[in-house]
C-alpha cells in the first residue's frame, strides 16, 4: 500500500510531554490525514534497549515511515499541524529540505515569485 504511513512516538511513561505528543499526534492524524496510517507508542521506560536501537536523543521522538522515508521529530508535537503536510507528503516525493530551500528563496526574493516583476 504506497499511501501508507506509520507513526513511532517513543516517549517515557504515559504523563507530561509524552501523554500530550500523543494526544496532539492522534488528534492531527485524524482531522489532516486522507491515507492510511498506523500509530504506535513505544515507551522506552519499560524497555530501555529500545531506545539505543532507535539511536533516540531526546523525548518524546515521533519517527514518520513513509515509503522509503523516515523523519523525525521531537518535543510535545505542539507544532505538528503547521508541518503536516511537509512530513507527510504523501502523494510527492518533496523533501522538508527541498521544502526550507524553497522557502528560503522566496523569503530572499522578498516574498514574491520567481520572475514576477519588482515594481
Amino acid at each position: 500500500m504506497s499511501d501508507f504511513v506509520s507513526f513511532v512516538l517513543y516517549v517515557s511513561g504515559r504523563t507530561g510531554r509524552g501523554a500530550v505528543a500523543e494526544e496532539n499526534l492522534r488528534r492531527l492524524c485524524s482531522v489532516k490525514l486522507k491515507t492510511h496510517y498506523q500509530i504506535q507508542i513505544v515507551d522506552v521506560s519499560a524497555n530501555p534497549e529500545v531506545a539505543v536501537k532507535a539511536q533516540i536523543l531526546a523525548l518524546p521522538m515521533l519517527e514518520i515511515r513513509h515509503a522509503e522515508k523516515t523523519r523525525r521529530m521531537f518535543g510535545d508535537l505542539s507544532l505538528l499541524d503547521k508541518y503536516m503536510d511537509a512530513l507527510v507528503s504523501v502523494r510527492e516525493t518533496r523533501t522538508i529540505k527541498g521544502d526550507v530551500r524553497r522557502m528560503i528563496r522566496h523569503l530572499r526574493n522578498g516574498g514574491r515569485k520567481p520572475g514576477s516583476d519588482a515594481n
